[in-house]
């Protein structure tokens, strides 16, 4: 496994922890209301227009670790942040805490940092931008409607054993014989299938 890999997991699972807590229910990748960032700034970039937000707030806000945000701004998935002209502390802005929104609520679908930097760098490229973000997308759909597969034949799995189990408290050993044999075939498709998706990733 590459170092980036292990990363990727890393990053994955804290987001999982924090998913319920994300900022994932703002429609259209959007934050909060139309006045989030001051017209005037929105026209000239003047930053004394711009609402700042501590990285405590972006955290909270996005339900991403603080040392998660350090790191995607480490590997450049958002922009380095800035600091607040009034404070000196570094703090982000509407935007960014957009972004934030978005990265963490593609990090809960279980997309890979490459992805999520592809995603966030084709959301203004137009027509061409819009096609490359559908393939992302069905791709991902494709990857979790395998998982839903593997994950039913697990459950298929669980069920089999606890009637292997019922059929030897019972004491019936043709039906726990029979259960046996049926919960072994099931598990080794389940290995197969697991080996197979671990060499295509």
């Amino acid at each position: 496994m590459t170092d980036e890999h292990a990363d990727e997991g890393t990053d994955a699972h804290a987001a999982e922890k924090t998913a319920k807590n994300s900022a994932c229910g703002n429609p259209a990748d959007a934050i909060c209301s139309a006045d989030a960032l001051c017209p005037t700034a929105q026209a000239s970039g003047d930053a004394r227009f711009t609402r700042w937000h501590s990285i405590r707030e972006a955290s909270a806000y996005s339900g991403l670790p603080e040392s998660t945000l350090r790191y995607y701004e480490q590997i450049g998935l958002i922009p380095l942040i800035a600091r607040d002209p009034s404070s000196g502390h570094r703090a982000c802005t509407d935007d960014n805490l957009q972004a934030l929104s978005t990265i963490a609520c593609l990090s809960a679908t279980g997309m890979s940092l490459t992805q999520m930097r592809d995603y966030m760098a084709n959301r203004s490229n137009g027509d061409e931008g819009a096609q490359r973000e559908i393939e992302l997308l069905r791709g991902q759909q494709e990857k979790l409607d395998e998982e839903r597969r593997f994950l039913a034949v697990r459950s298929e799995y669980v069920a089999l054993k606890i009637r292997y189990w019922q059929a030897v408290k019972a004491g019936d050993a043709d039906q726990a014989a029979r259960i046996g044999s049926e919960a072994s075939a099931k598990i080794s498709a389940l290995r197969q299938r697991g080996s197979a998706t671990t060499q295509t990733e």
